[in-house]
């Protein structure tokens, strides 16, 4: 069988993440302010105690002097991040071609492969209005903001965020017969662009009004080179019902962005800048890992996902259609720790220490069920 298509699909409208254009817009009742507006504050940079009278020897809130300036239900000017709606403001959309195949080889058991491309275009990226300048190359140096009518920045939604994804995928099947069935899947996956393909990203790089597009290509935050899946279940021959069953999963490492916001080198006013090519390592830690970096944004990846999962289940047949079944499952039965993505910012403590499990990476798991069927 041969198969095919090509579609284009829009987008629908994420309002979770227009939401600013209405509640944050140049004056509102409730918004986010940074003190001090433009930079960082240097107390803590410096190892002393913030420096900015909202706060009261150190992290305790200075609530009476917040009350009076941000008076509680009033409407007022926006002293935060101003959100701007565009004019030219489209729905994003994605061209996908597919194409491939699928061939019987023997009874019950065939072979898939299919190659996958999709362009994303028009997608949101937020372009930074009110771009500044850092008066000099140091972390908490002043930021002078071409608009002085604003305090902070201002963000406008665009559409000049452009993906593409490629994947070649492989699928191996046998269907049930003689009491079992597995399937094998795997995709060689690419997917880059000039965003990160996360909410509607700014272009960290943009120097006034150049986003610089063009340095911010990379990889997205969702590129995964190798992806497989192995499936099965089987029958046990005479158990009287026991089955068995197995999911076993593995991802290579997503990728992320090796920086050092301890200074800002081209003055931009935002604390991202990738470091050159090479590779580089955690230290103090037996937790720290080494990494090849490519440079640029996402030039490098994290720690790969393995995970087996195994299940036993038996039925006892009471009458007629009705059925005890009963089930035991053994969650990454390996015990692998799949560590989530490190900081990549050498500033910190804990760079390229790998801290936090990813989210769905859980430690050896047992559950037992039972369930009565009539």
């Amino acid at each position: 069988m041969v198969r095919g298509g090509y579609g284009r699909f829009y987008d629908k409208t994420h309002y979770e993440l227009i939401t600013g254009i209405i509640t944050a817009s140049v004056f509102s009742d409730s918004f986010i302010v940074n003190f001090p507006a433009s930079g960082v504050d240097p107390g803590p940079s410096q190892g002393r105690a913030p420096t900015s009278p909202y706060l009261v020897d150190g992290p305790t809130v200075n609530r009476q002097l917040l009350s009076a300036q941000f008076p509680p239900g009033s409407k007022i000017k926006n002293t935060g991040t101003v959100f701007l709606d565009s004019p030219d403001r489209v729905i994003p959309y994605t061209d996908q071609l597919t194409i491939g195949f699928e061939r019987a080889l023997f009874h019950n058991f065939s072979l898939g492969i299919d190659y996958v491309h999709a362009s994303g275009r028009a997608q949101f990226m937020s372009l930074e209005a009110n771009p500044g300048v850092r008066v000099d190359t140091s972390r908490a140096g002043r930021i002078v903001r071409v608009n002085p009518s604003f305090t902070a920045s201002v963000l406008q939604r665009i559409n000049v965020g452009e993906i593409d994804y490629d994947a070649l995928l492989v699928g191996l099947e046998r269907r049930w017969a003689n009491h079992y069935r597995f399937r094998v899947s795997y995709t060689l996956g690419k997917s880059r662009g000039n965003t990160s393909g996360q909410g509607i990203p700014l272009s960290n790089l943009q120097l006034l009004d150049d986003m610089n597009l063009d340095l911010n290509e990379g990889p997205t935050d969702v590129d995964r080179r190798h992806n497989l899946v192995l499936s099965g279940a089987v029958i046990v021959p005479k158990t009287g019902g026991l089955t068995v069953s197995t999911v076993l999963r593995y991802l290579s490492g997503s990728a992320f962005t090796v920086q050092d916001t301890t200074t800002d080198p081209d003055q931009n006013g935002i604390l991202f800048d990738p470091l050159p090519e090479g590779s580089y390592s955690g230290t103090g830690s037996s937790d720290a890992i080494t990494v090849d970096n490519a440079g640029g944004r996402n030039g490098a990846y994290g720690p790969s996902f393995f995970q087996w999962d195994l299940r036993l289940g038996y039925q006892i047949h009471v009458r007629g259609a009705s059925r005890i079944e009963l089930f035991g499952e053994c969650f990454n039965v390996t015990n692998r720790a799949n560590f989530d993505n490190p900081t990549g910012d050498r500033r910190s403590t804990n760079f390229l220490v790998v801290t936090a499990l990813r989210p769905g990476g859980v430690p050896r798991t047992f559950q037992l069920g039972a369930r009565f069927v009539f």
